[in-house]
């Protein structure tokens, strides 16, 4: 995002930012939930009974913001790529660590080419799912 305001201006770069959360929102299921948590991070917690099911999420949203674009400042349309970092959850778990995991895994994503979505491996029970995405 940070080359999309510099380049296209923030204008632009709030429209992508709008028109990513409310594609991220259509991609999701009823239940689950999205917000934005700072700068283009996303933080999406889904209900998921394995890894394969998270990840199945994260895929889903990786994919289908894919062809997202929105108009830049001289009508040329952009796109982005979404990285994810995918971490399971157990009872107990407090949020700011579980948000840890999912940025730990987010780095590993963009480390590895980015356009990606990386599992976190938890201890414990998986029972839910948290998705960070920038």
């Amino acid at each position: 995002m940070k080359r999309i305001n510099e380049v296209h201006g923030e204008e632009t770069g709030d429209r992508a930012l709008i028109n990513i959360a409310n594609g991220i929102a259509a991609l999701l299921r009823e239940g689950d939930l999205c917000g934005r948590i700072g700068g283009a991070e996303f933080a999406a917690f889904v209900r998921a009974d394995c890894q394969a099911e998270a990840m199945t999420v994260a895929e889903r949203v990786r994919t289908g913001l894919y062809g997202l674009e929105t108009p830049g400042r001289y009508g040329e349309m952009i796109r982005v790529t979404v990285s994810a970092g995918v971490t399971g959850a157990s009872i107990g778990d407090r949020f700011d660590s579980l948000l840890l995991r999912a940025e730990a895994a987010l780095e590993q994503a963009k480390r590895g080419g980015r356009d990606r979505a990386v599992w976190h491996r938890p201890a414990g029970r998986r029972q839910n799912a948290a998705m960070h995405s920038a």
